[in-house]
This record gives structure tokens, C-alpha cells and sequence, in this order.
């Protein structure tokens, strides 16, 4: 049977799955039987132009980037396909980066791959290593390409000082040539400029000519208020606190007596009035003081009243109090005996909590078969569901969610899977199940059912031996590539 040289794009997309899963034995069966190896040069999605080698490198696979590169014989066509753009002008090579498989990225480089190369986003491999925190890849790429980067940055300080020396010369040729003649604006300027030049000098010798004159003028001042009577030196010692006694006139001495005489009766007064009124305020005071302290003593009465009330209610009940009895250790029960009995009584009501008699759910491990190359049977998903109390359909769900694929079930209600998945790969979905479904958070217990409220839409994890209850988040399927039959009907 010869082999295809030309595939559809829904053979293209199997190729690219398969690269995506890191499924090295189906690539080999396909390129080895069916399809011609240099068919891999064009195969690509025809819509995010994503090739087979963007999904292995974007998830780590080397053995089956090894092997595609393999199918290339020519060094040039392993680096045009190494360094083709998807839809968003990513390579291979920023995938790997970004993801930070160190090993994916020495295999491509070591094959050509281009870490110069930027995006839409002008973003190149050494931007997506650092900026996800990729130290490894980054390292790796600065120390094989550092050289390079220096390089490329000294020839563009070198390139731009010629630019700008050259730029100088010319300038300096062009001033020496260049002749200003009269009415041109630079001379204007200049004009201008003198203009005001002269101005600031004339201000500064009219001030430097006031600053002489101005000691003569202060004189002249001083003068005029002694002239006028006014001793300067007297306003400075009133303002100072051990300032000494001035000497004053006759009427001046007989006015400050007068008004020194008002000053001492206003004085006198004020001091006479204080007194008189405070203590009339106290009188007051003191005499509504009075009823308030003889309602204190009232009320301390009327609580003992009621006291006796009590104490006679009591004794006409027949009660009696025993305040000097006190308890002995005959009367105590130990502690012992307390405990059997909360055992028993806990054996007796509820078996699952009491210590050692917990059953433990023995799950069956998953019966995984193959059915032919691009699917999966998972035999026993029926019981392992009854096992764990919880509904098929809602485990299922779950497991598609996980492996990021769909499936049906088959009339010996087997769940066959799309794609190839190995027994490991199913248990390590079903611990996470149990883990989030089905334990209790709080006893651990998987003797759990789960409930879905009708008014909230929310499921709730319900334990039967300890009663608790635990709100879930609901199952969130993850991105599904439309391919085939879906893409032609839209």
C-alpha cells in the first residue's frame, strides 16, 4: 500500500494531538506505514497554524520532538519549520521558553532555532523566560547568545556616536559659512538683547547711587525725632523684662495716682463678690445632696427586705439551704468508669466512630484496554462508582473534564475514551476525585454521599458518620479542540 503524501486536516489534527499527548509510538506507526516523513514539513492547524512541533515543545515532549526532527534530513528545513510563526507569532521555541523546559530548548536550539525572533506582542524567547520566571531556560540562553546580545548592543552605541559626530562636523562646517546680514531675526535678537543688557546695568547704578545716600537719610531721621522729643532708647527697654525704672513727670505721676486708685477699689470688689457666690452654689448643693443620699439608704433597705422575702418563700417551700456540707470522693464516679460508659454507649448508638471498627472502602483498581490506536476503554467504571456512593455520570464528567478529552459508553456499559491513556494515568484522575468528591474533610471518612441543592444549584458533600457538611465547586471542563465533522459544519 503506497503511502499518503498529501492529509486532511483532520488527519493533520490527529498528527498534532498525538504530538500534544507525546505519543511517540503513534507517530511512529503513522510515519513509518502510512504517511511519507516529508509530509511533516506541512502539516499544520489551519486555523491557529499551530505545527506538531509548537504542542511538543509546549509540553515538554523531547522524544517527540527528537523524533520528528529525525524525519528532516536537510539542516535548512529543520530550521524554516523550527522557526514558523502560529497565528499569534510564536515559535516553538517561545513555548518551550515560556513553559521552562530547559532540555526542549537546548534540542531546538541546538537545531537551529532562532531565540531572536519576536512576536505580536514584540516579545522574543529571552522575554518569555524571564518574565515567567524561567531562571534556568534564561541563563542557558543568556550564556549561548550573551555574546551575541553585547555584540549587536555595542555596534548600536557605535553606529549612533558616528551619527551624531557626523551631525556635529556638519554643523561646524555650516556655522563657518553662514553669513547674517542685517533685518535677519538673529540679529534682531541680538539687538534685543543688548537693549536690555544696558537697561540692568542703569537700574544697578541707580541702586548702587540710593545705597550711598542712604546713611545720611537714616541721620537725618534720628535727628528730626530727637528734635520732636522722642527717646528711641525708651521703646526698647519697655519691651525688655528687667527693664529699670523710668523717670515721670509730675502729671503724669498725679494721673497713673488716680487711675491707680479706681484700679485698686475694682479689685477689692471682685474679690468680695467670689466668695459670697460660691458659697450660696454650695449651699445649694449641699441641700440637694441631701435628698439624694437619704434615697441611697432607702434603696439598700428595700434590698435586704427582699432578701428576707426570699429566704422566707424557701423556708415555707420546705427547701433548706446546705452551705456547710460538702461533697466526699464516695459520691464521685471515676473517671474510669466514665469512659467505658461513653464507649459503650457509642458502640451501641454509632459503630463507625467507635476506635478500630471504621470499614474502609476497597476501591478496585481501573481495568484500562485499548481499542485500536486512537482510543481507550475504561471496563470497570460502573463499580468503581457504586463503590464510591457517587453517580457514573457525574465521575465520567470528571474525567473527561481532567483528560481534556470525550467519550461514550458502549452497550456493556464500558466508558471508551477518546485518545490513548494509560491505567496510571486514570487512577491518578480517580485519586483526585476521591479526594476532592467523596473524603470528609473532617473525620476523613468515605462513607460521604453527595448532594445537589435545587435552590442554590450548589453540591454538598454530606458524611454519614459525623454529620458534616462540605460545599464543592462544580466540575469545570477545560478547552476542547473542535476538529473533523464539528469544523464543517460551522
Amino acid at each position: 500500500m503506497p503511502k499518503l503524501t498529501k492529509l486532511t486536516q483532520e488527519e493533520m489534527d490527529n498528527v498534532i494531538y498525538d504530538a500534544r499527548l507525546g505519543d511517540v509510538e503513534s507517530l511512529t506507526e503513522i510515519f513509518s506505514k502510512e504517511v511519507e516523513p516529508s509530509v511533516i514539513k506541512t502539516i499544520k492547524d489551519e486555523e491557529s497554524l499551530t505545527t506538531p512541533f509548537h504542542m511538543a515543545a509546549a509540553n515538554g515532549h523531547i522524544e517527540v520532538l527528537q523524533y520528528l526532527l529525525g524525519l528532516l534530513a536537510d539542516e535548512e528545513e529543520k530550521k524554516t519549520i523550527l522557526n514558523s510563526k502560529n497565528d499569534s507569532g510564536n515559535t516553538a521555541l517561545h513555548w518551550a521558553a515560556y513553559n521552562g523546559h530547559l532540555e526542549v530548548v537546548k534540542l531546538l536550539c541546538e537545531n537551529g532555532a532562532d531565540p531572536f525572533i519576536r512576536n505580536e506582542y514584540n516579545h522574543d524567547a529571552f522575554f518569555e523566560a524571564s518574565n515567567n520566571d524561567q531562571e534556568k531556560v534564561d541563563d542557558f540562553l543568556l550564556e549561548k547568545y550573551g555574546n551575541i546580545v553585547e555584540q549587536d548592543i555595542d555596534d548600536n552605541d557605535s553606529n549612533e556616536d558616528n551619527e551624531a559626530s557626523e551631525a556635529g562636523a556638519e554643523l561646524e562646517a555650516a556655522g563657518s559659512t553662514v553669513k547674517f546680514s542685517e533685518g535677519t531675526e538673529i540679529q534682531k535678537v541680538t539687538k534685543d538683547d543688548k537693549e536690555a543688557v544696558k537697561q540692568l546695568t542703569q537700574q544697578t547704578e541707580d541702586l548702587a547711587g540710593l545705597e550711598a545716600e542712604f546713611p545720611h537719610q537714616q541721620a537725618n531721621q534720628r535727628m528730626s525725632a530727637e528734635e520732636l522729643g522722642f527717646d528711641p532708647t525708651l521703646k526698647k527697654k519697655k519691651k525688655s523684662k528687667d527693664a529699670t525704672p523710668v523717670s515721670v513727670t509730675e502729671g503724669d505721676a498725679n494721673d497713673d495716682d488716680l487711675f491707680a486708685g479706681l484700679k485698686k477699689k475694682k479689685k477689692k470688689s471682685k474679690d468680695k463678690k467670689e466668695p459670697s457666690e460660691a458659697t450660696k452654689d454650695e449651699d445649694e448643693l449641699a441641700e440637694s445632696f441631701e435628698g439624694l443620699k437619704l434615697k441611697k439608704k432607702k434603696k439598700k433597705k428595700t434590698v435586704k427586705a427582699d432578701i428576707d422575702d426570699f429566704e422566707k418563700q424557701l423556708q415555707e417551700a420546705g427547701i433548706e439551704e446546705n452551705t456547710t456540707e460538702s461533697v466526699t470522693n464516695s459520691d464521685l464516679i471515676p473517671y474510669s468508669q466514665l469512659l467505658d460508659r461513653f464507649y459503650d454507649i457509642l458502640r451501641e448508638k454509632n459503630p463507625e466512630l467507635a476506635g478500630g471498627q471504621q470499614q474502609r472502602l476497597k476501591i478496585p483498581p481501573p481495568e484500562v484496554l485499548r481499542d485500536g490506536n486512537k482510543k481507550t476503554v475504561f471496563a470497570n467504571v460502573q463499580q468503581i462508582a457504586q463503590v464510591l456512593q457517587r453517580n457514573p455520570s457525574h465521575l465520567i464528567q470528571y474525567l473527561f473534564a481532567e483528560l481534556g478529552t470525550s467519550g461514550s459508553i458502549d452497550g456493556e456499559q464500558r466508558l471508551v475514551i477518546k485518545g490513548r491513556f494509560q491505567a496510571k494515568n486514570i487512577e491518578g484522575v480517580l485519586r483526585r476525585y476521591i479526594q476532592e468528591y467523596v473524603i470528609c474533610r473532617t473525620c476523613k471518612s468515605m462513607n460521604t454521599e453527595l448532594k445537589r441543592e435545587a435552590a442554590n444549584r450548589l453540591h454538598f458533600i454530606v458524611c454519614k458518620a459525623c454529620g458534616s457538611t462540605k460545599s464543592v465547586t462544580s466540575i469545570r471542563t477545560g478547552f476542547t479542540a473542535n476538529v473533523g465533522a464539528m469544523k464543517k459544519k460551522k
